[in-house]
Order: structure tokens, then sequence, then C-alpha cells
């Protein structure tokens, strides 16, 4: 595998720009996403506490707007 910044994915942006694009992968078909980052452990810790809830808060309102229907 090459090493490609991320940019392949188009995982760059705000956490929201970011969280939306990952709930666009998984509508398309995806269950696995592979990701890279250059400092580690603080993007890790970033990437946690910024963009991972706002996805969880997508899916929800998702999920409740389907059972509204």
């Amino acid at each position: 595998m090459q090493y490609n910044d991320g940019f392949r994915s188009n995982l760059i942006g705000t956490p929201d720009q970011v969280a939306e694009r990952i709930i666009g992968l998984k509508e398309a078909g995806a269950d696995l996403i592979l990701l890279g980052f250059l400092h580690f452990q603080e993007e890790v810790e970033y990437f946690g506490k910024h963009v991972l809830p706002r996805v969880r808060a997508i899916e929800a309102r998702k999920k409740q707007t389907l059972a509204a229907e």
C-alpha cells in the first residue's frame, strides 16, 4: 500500500466535512475505512473527540428519520 495522505478518500476538511464523507462512504457500501495519521497519538485523539461523535450523531439522526417515516 502506498501512503497518500488520505487525499484519495477525500477525508480532509473540518470535522463536520470528514464525518459527512464517512457517512457517504458507508452509504456507498463501505464497512471499513483504513486511516493513516502522521502524528498518530494527537491525531487519533482529535479524531476520536471531534469526528467520531459527529458520525454517531449523523447516524442517530438518520435512524430517527427512518423510524419516523
